[in-house]
């Protein structure tokens, strides 16, 4: 299947790879980049192996961890959609149970 990532999701990815860079360098960056690529590959031939999450905000969401990040998707008729790749450090839980946090 293919996927596709929302704004927030993009922007939360962002965030993350920023942070990698200046806290660890590039080649860690690149290191959970290629981690996280893997993985949504992982999801698209896949779409059912990410655990069921509770969210408010996101109907039928799963979730699957890679390394330091939760990448929360939704498995739609035609594609996989990552709404969201949070820090599992974060408050994931109120993240995704906050009406806000489909539009932060």
């Amino acid at each position: 299947m293919r996927i596709t990532l929302t704004e927030l999701a993009q922007e939360d990815w962002r965030r993350i790879r920023r942070y990698l860079r200046r806290q660890f360098g590039r080649r860690v960056e690149m290191a959970v980049a290629r981690k996280v690529r893997i993985a949504c590959g992982a999801i698209a031939e896949n779409p059912g192996r990410g655990h069921p999450i509770k969210s408010n905000v996101f109907p039928d969401l799963r979730g699957i961890v890679v390394k330091k990040s939760l990448i929360c998707y939704r498995v739609l008729p035609t594609h996989v959609q990552i709404v969201r790749i949070l820090d599992v450090r974060q408050d994931t839980w109120t993240t995704l149970q906050r009406p806000g946090s489909a539009s932060e």
